[in-house]
């Protein structure tokens, strides 16, 4: 799926998503809206913005609980985004749905803005530590894939 920051900044808007295969498969309309303090595809576009918007949009939307690992104080939510910014995605599991995991990788601007996210989410009857790794690696080479697109970084 392909994520971007709504025009007030306190949401991610799917824009694009691609079909899983399988039967059993999560579904996300084009133009649904989501929270960006939970899941990959959100928590990946809300790493990259300033601190005080992180702040406003505590005071303005706040964390609500939306599954069991959805996180839901400022201070945690926090130390999730720096994790992000370390090591450039997003990991959820059972964030905004139960049953669901996902990751994430951003496309940045030439100053580190953040432009998009790139995710997949599947049940978490295929997770596996191997299926993660993968699914990360696809998502990192998505995600350079769309900023090469772009034009922001060379092709090389």
């Amino acid at each position: 799926m392909l994520t971007v920051l709504n025009d007030v900044r306190d949401r991610a808007v799917c824009i694009e998503r691609i079909e899983s295969r399988f039967d059993l498969r999560l579904h996300l309309d084009v133009g649904t809206m989501s929270y960006l303090h939970a899941g990959a595809s959100s928590k990946v576009l809300l790493a990259y913005l300033p601190d005080r918007e992180v702040d406003q949009l505590a005071e303005r939307v706040g964390f609500p609980k939306l599954a069991p690992g959805t996180i839901d104080t400022l201070d945690a939510l926090k130390v999730e985004l720096r994790k992000i910014r370390d090591r450039g995605y997003a990991f959820s599991r059972e964030e905004t749905d139960v049953g669901a995991w996902g990751v994430a990788a951003p496309v940045l601007d030439h100053g580190s803005s953040v432009i998009a996210g790139v995710g997949i989410a599947s049940p978490t009857s295929r997770y596996s530590k191997q299926v993660e790794e993968r699914f990360t690696a696809l998502v990192r080479e998505g995600a350079l894939d769309v900023t090469r697109g772009l034009g922001l970084v060379d092709a090389a």
